[in-house]
């Protein structure tokens, strides 16, 4: 029956298949296939911006952003959709204190009492008392 991972990456091409969507090497040909929207303009300049390479050609690899199991395509399915809206509703289902209702930023940076580079969060959401962190992962 395999691992965890093989079942999830099995199941993640499987849907690939049933939609008819062309891969390589568990990526997809086009970024839009592993969405279920276009990026809007705002979200995939940060991206490009961010240093976490969610666009770019890796040595070996496409941009992550195609991966069948890449976070950042999750949380772009996820939040993206709600970019100029209101997310409060979402938020509360995160469980995010109330009046957090907007997206702040995708792969912002911000900074720590810890020593190098502040690690980029997923998504910045703001509104609140409080601004709130979102990380995501795959599996």
């Amino acid at each position: 029956m395999g691992n965890a991972y093989d079942r999830i990456l099995k199941r993640q091409r499987e849907w690939a298949l049933s939609k008819n969507i062309k891969l390589a090497q568990d990526y997809t040909i086009r970024r839009d296939d592993n969405l279920f929207r276009p990026l809007n303009a705002a979200t995939e300049l940060e991206l490009r911006e961010g240093r976490g390479s969610e666009l770019e050609p890796q040595r070996s690899a496409p941009p992550k952003l195609h991966s069948l199991i890449s976070s950042a395509a999750l949380v772009c399915n996820f939040f993206d959709p709600w970019r100029d809206g209101d997310v409060g509703l979402v938020a509360r289902a995160c469980g995010a204190p109330p009046g957090t209702n907007k997206i702040v930023a995708f792969e912002s940076r911000n900074p720590t009492r810890l020593r190098g580079s502040p690690p980029p969060l997923d998504v910045e959401l703001g509104g609140g008392e409080v601004p709130v962190a979102v990380e995501s992962k795959f599996m």
